[in-house]
């Protein structure tokens, strides 16, 4: 494909590589660690190349100041203001709102208004996505290509501790999984396979389980009833069914098949102790945290005050910060967003909302933050903006249509 280096490739180029920004960060260290190139370089590349290509973008959309999107200064704002606010009425959230100038790849300040939100900036710049899917195909590989070698080559890095290593791969994974290739189609799905394979033994249970989920809504959503998909259903339940029968048999003979390759899973333990679908003491957390919702809220960053954490649900951290009131409007402007243009199957967008559900919505309701480096939420936010204002102009599209031709109906008929 010819590219063509205008605004709409910058956009698709700093959203792709924001989603792909902490993999790349973390893999490439790994990797050339294994090399025995042990250097900083590339971390700094890495981060300057991000800010280089937000600058740029932020010049090409103060270029085309007369199509700014009101609701890109209304977050920016509200961001701001939550941030200023906190910080001046509560001194012990102060500190860990804003740690140094020169803490350039922790300080929250920039993890929030640097590295994440301006996803949600550049993505409502878009009416149309090929550049983003021909940028994020290329680096959907390089991402799954560089996990596996980490899987089998760095074992024991930071870069594949299991919630670190399966997140990181897992839009890009997501993203191979569901893309049909014209051409190398046995490649693509021999890297696919891999993927799969240290994504599953690798990873984290709430990063497969957010995969299975966001699979199955767009396996229900994006097709037809036919029947292709009862069939296809029907397998699904069959092998859920056969699985628990041969349970024990399947996991014995995979954990030797494991044990022989010397491969350690996580996932997999838990799945043979019976424990898979243990909280991890998140339990603890989420009593703590519903303990001390107030009605006005306690501020941004207080959960990290008074859990030293956070509490690895998207909810309940509106809530404590934010309080009952506010923080509930926040959940429920979430869950429309999603909703509605999840009820837009025709739309553009819909394949990318499904695309980013499981690291966008489904990680924040079982791990991570929404303060923390974690662009894909609010690029979700974006997309879902842009459908339903797409619907909504359609359906005024539509009605004024409606209108002219019943009027010209009318004045045909008192003419004649």
């Amino acid at each position: 494909m010819k590219i063509i280096f205008n605004t709409k490739y910058i956009y698709s180029l700093i959203i792709a590589y924001m989603l792909s920004f902490l993999a790349f960060l973390n893999l490439g260290n790994e990797i050339l660690n294994v090399l025995g190139l042990k250097t900083q370089l590339d971390t700094i590349i890495l981060y300057v190349g991000l800010v280089a290509l937000e600058v740029l973008g932020l010049i090409f959309v103060l270029k085309d100041i007369r199509h700014f999107k009101i609701d890109i200064l209304f977050i920016f704002l509200f961001f701001a203001l939550s941030y200023f606010a906190s910080a001046m009425i509560y001194p012990d959230n102060a500190e860990r709102i804003f740690t140094s100038w020169s803490d350039y790849f922790h300080n929250p300040v920039y993890l929030l208004f640097i590295y994440s939100l301006p996803g949600y900036y550049f993505v409502r710049q878009l009416n149309d996505y090929k550049y983003f899917y021909s940028i994020m195909k290329v680096f959907s590989y390089i991402v799954v290509v560089m996990s596996v070698i980490v899987f089998f080559f760095a074992k024991g890095s930071s870069a594949s501790q299991y919630m670190t290593f399966s997140y990181n791969m897992l839009i890009q994974l997501f993203f191979l999984i569901i893309y049909k290739p014209k051409k190398l189609k046995l490649l693509h799905y021999i890297v696919v396979g891999f993927g799969v394979f240290v994504f599953v033994f690798g990873g984290a249970r709430g990063a497969m389980l957010s995969l299975i989920v966001a699979g199955l809504i767009m396996y229900f959503l994006y097709h037809k009833s036919t029947i292709k998909n009862v069939v296809v259903s029907i397998a699904i339940v069959t092998v859920g069914v056969l699985f628990s029968i041969f349970k024990n048999f399947i996991l014995a003979f995979i954990a030797n098949i494991l044990k022989s390759m010397e491969i350690d899973s996580r996932t997999f333990e838990f799945l043979l102790s019976g424990e898979l679908l243990s909280d991890s003491n998140r339990s603890l957390l989420y009593e703590l945290t519903v303990k001390n919702i107030t009605v006005p809220g306690k501020g941004v960053m207080s959960d990290r005050v008074i859990l030293d954490s956070y509490p690895h649900n998207l909810f309940l951290e509106f809530l404590i910060q934010y309080g009952y009131i506010l923080g509930l409007i926040l959940i429920v402007a979430v869950c429309l967003l999603l909703v509605f243009s999840l009820f837009n199957r025709n739309n553009p967008e819909f394949f990318l909302i499904l695309l980013l559900l499981p690291c966008g919505f489904f990680k924040l309701m079982l791990t991570g933050s929404y303060l923390n480096q974690e662009p894909a939420f609010y690029i979700l936010l974006g997309i879902c903006v842009n459908s339903i204002l797409r619907s909504s102009i359609y359906a005024n599209t539509n009605a004024e249509h409606s209108i002219r031709s019943g009027q010209y109906r009318e004045d045909s008929q008192a003419d004649s």
